[in-house]
């Protein structure tokens, strides 16, 4: 069921009943029809490459969503903070985060048959059991990079391209494969 939260200013907050990722299984199927080319995207011939692009063409639309809002608003740390806190709430909570790993679990699972039908191999194929829970995980990685970008005190455009350079680089690395792809940190990381 789709919710949202006032701020002190007004504005609203979208909840997770308007997000793709917690919208249901019917609305995760639809997923496979929302293809980036018809939105004036190339579509290329390599059935993994489209994959990723189709992800993050998803995830952008999700992000879009997400920090929309966030320029719109007149008190955008208001907004920032009710979705931080939304965050913090599926981390802290057992079972939405339980409800969050399912919803998953199912993105998985219908990627897994897209890429086994596209391919000609079985959904049972370790290939596209692979690759289906990869492409899902990187909704993940978009969830994560938003939490840890997301403050009241970085303009919205900001949080927009670092978590969109976060799903970038982990959908490179999907796209470019484990053997190559990783970057080298200027400095260790903690």
């Amino acid at each position: 069921m789709p919710w949202s939260t006032s701020c002190s200013d007004g504005s609203a907050v979208r909840g997770p009943g308007e997000l793709v990722e917690d919208r249901g299984q019917p609305d995760i199927e639809h997923l496979a029809a929302d293809r980036p080319q018809e939105h004036g995207h190339e579509e290329s011939a390599d059935p993994g490459e489209t994959d990723v692009v189709v992800g993050e063409y998803v995830l952008d639309r999700e992000l879009r969503a997400l920090t929309g809002p966030l320029a719109d608003a007149v008190d955008p740390a208001a907004v920032a903070a009710a979705v931080r806190r939304f965050g913090t709430l599926i981390r802290t909570t057992a079972s939405l985060r339980a409800y969050r790993n399912d919803i998953g679990d199912r993105l998985a699972g219908v990627a897994a048959e897209l890429l086994a039908e596209r391919t000609g191999l079985s959904v049972d194929d370790p290939e596209p059991q692979i690759a289906g829970r990869a492409l899902a995980a990187l909704w993940q990685v978009q969830a994560d990079s938003l939490y840890r970008h997301l403050d009241d005190t970085v303009p919205p455009d900001a949080v927009y391209r670092a978590v969109t350079d976060d799903v970038t680089r982990a959908a490179g690395l999907l796209d470019t494969g484990f053997g190559s792809g990783w970057p080298k940190p200027e400095s260790p990381r903690r």
